[in-house]
């Protein structure tokens, strides 16, 4: 008859023995799951917009008198995709989004909203700032 000792060997032996056979955690065949694949590099940056745009801004519409002057001055800076404008004095800071591959663009800055496109070396562009809309006409500096 076998002794205690014998046994308790015998079963701790077992046990080894299958958790030697048994797949690892999250695999069915036992092997490592396979290393992730790095991310694919991001898009070159669109640069055929670059440059500096420079017109007016015109009101078109007014629902209080805090709105500035029906016209005034603005630039946009494109550079890398990154856009840049500015309008009146600038110390309202500057609006800014990126240019899509197509030329349309979205600005954002403070409260005020604005979305528009670059063709042909000029910019359109609608803003919403407060109660007061603006139309923007801005042609690329040579």
């Amino acid at each position: 008859m076998p002794t205690p000792r014998f046994l308790l060997t015998l079963a701790a032996c077992g046990a080894l023995a299958a958790c030697a056979q048994a797949p690892a955690p999250g695999s069915a065949t036992g092997t490592a799951p396979p290393m992730a694949q790095p991310a694919p590099p991001p898009p070159p940056a669109i640069t055929r917009y670059d440059g500096r745009y420079s017109g007016t801004a015109t009101r078109t519409s007014r629902r209080s008198a805090h709105c500035p002057a029906a016209s005034m001055g603005a630039a946009m800076t494109v550079r890398d995709g990154a856009a840049s404008l500015t309008a009146g004095s600038g110390r309202a800071g500057p609006m800014e989004g990126t240019v899509a591959a197509d030329g349309t663009f979205s600005l954002a800055g403070g409260d005020a909203r604005g979305t528009g496109r670059i063709a042909r070396n000029r910019v359109t562009l609608q803003l919403q700032g407060g109660e007061c809309s603006y139309r923007v006409a801005l042609s690329k500096a040579r």
